[in-house]
C-alpha cells in the first residue's frame, strides 16, 4: 500500500510540474491575483482553441454556425457543406451555405470573430 501511495504522490507531483501549478510556482507569483490567473487561463484556452478549431461564419447573416477541427488540414479533397438555417428577425430562415474544402477553411482568417468567447 505504501508503494502505491508513493507512486500516486509522485504522479500528482509530475502532473503539477507539467501544468506549472506547483506551490512553489504559485507562491513565486504573489502579485498575480486569482482573477488575473483565470484571465490568463482564458487567453491561453482561446489561443489553443483557435490553433485547433476553425470557426465558420454564415456568409449571409454573419452568425457563427460551426467549428471545424480536422486531423489533416492540408487535405485538398475533403469538403464541408454547411447550411445556416438560422431564424431571422422577420421570421424567415437564413439561406446561407458554406461550401469549402478543409484546406480553404484553415487557410482563411476570420476578422469578424468576437474578441471573447463566452
Amino acid at each position: 500500500i505504501n508503494n502505491v501511495l508513493s507512486s500516486l504522490r509522485r504522479d500528482i507531483t509530475n502532473l503539477q510540474n507539467d501544468l506549472k501549478i506547483t506551490r512553489r510556482i504559485r507562491k513565486g507569483d504573489q502579485e498575480e491575483s486569482v482573477i488575473n490567473y483565470i484571465e490568463n487561463l482564458k487567453q491561453k484556452a482561446r489561443k489553443f482553441y483557435f490553433a485547433k478549431m476553425r470557426p465558420v461564419l454564415c456568409p449571409e447573416c454573419k452568425t457563427w454556425i460551426a467549428s471545424v477541427w480536422s486531423l489533416y488540414p492540408q487535405d485538398d479533397q475533403s469538403r464541408v457543406i454547411i447550411h445556416c438555417r438560422r431564424r431571422l428577425v422577420d421570421g424567415t430562415l437564413c439561406k446561407g451555405v458554406v461550401k469549402k474544402t478543409i484546406h480553404e477553411l484553415y487557410k482563411e482568417k476570420n476578422e469578424e470573430l468576437p474578441e471573447t468567447i463566452d
